[in-house]
């Protein structure tokens, strides 16, 4: 059983401090992310139901399945393993003086 699906974040940074023109850069690229956006790969987190709900840890039978992986699941279970790259959408814009 998969997590929640959840899509990646859409990130515009400094939008108060941007010029109109970048801002505008900004729109179009949430236009083009949501024309392909049935496309993308939802994030991978691990179902509530995978954790003793008294002490939160990851069931064993669960922690088992990870065992193998090159990377670790999540934040909290990465058992000591680098984490898989969060894909995050972002429109970097450099602000601008005011």
């Amino acid at each position: 059983m998969q997590g929640a699906n959840v899509l990646p974040p859409q990130m515009f940074f400094a939008p108060k401090v941007i010029t109109g023109e970048q801002r505008t850069t900004c729109l179009e690229d949430w236009v083009k992310r949501l024309d392909a956006i049935f496309d993308e790969k939802p994030l991978d987190y691990i179902n509530i139901d995978h954790f003793d709900q008294k002490s939160f840890s990851l069931l064993d039978k669960h922690a088992e399945t990870y065992k193998n992986d090159n990377t670790g699941p999540t934040v909290g279970q990465h058992f000591g393993k680098p984490l898989k790259p969060l894909p995050i959408n972002y429109t970097s814009q450099e602000p601008t003086d005011t």
